[in-house]
């Protein structure tokens, strides 16, 4: 299940629009607003899922682009190191 940090840059007027929208998805936290910037985790079955939010977080009006934090991408199996 992926769990992403993402800063998501916003023309500054509309940022409590686009902050709006994002606080209505399921899979959004809004963690924190600043100027054109808002801070947000977010939480998917899947990667395709993750990729297709992000892709849907990107159309929003007055969004000019995301920057990714953090991202963890386990999905509850173990891991070894491969040789």
């Amino acid at each position: 299940m992926p769990i992403s940090s993402l800063l998501v840059h916003t023309r500054e007027e509309l940022t409590s629009s686009v902050s709006a929208r994002l606080s209505g998805h399921p899979a959004i936290d809004v963690a924190h607003i600043s100027g054109a910037a808002i801070a947000i985790v977010t939480e998917t079955p899947d990667d395709s899922v993750d990729k297709l939010l992000w892709h849907q977080i990107e159309e929003i009006s007055g969004v000019t682009h995301l920057e990714l934090v953090y991202h963890n991408f386990e999905d509850g199996k173990e891991y070894t190191n491969a040789r």
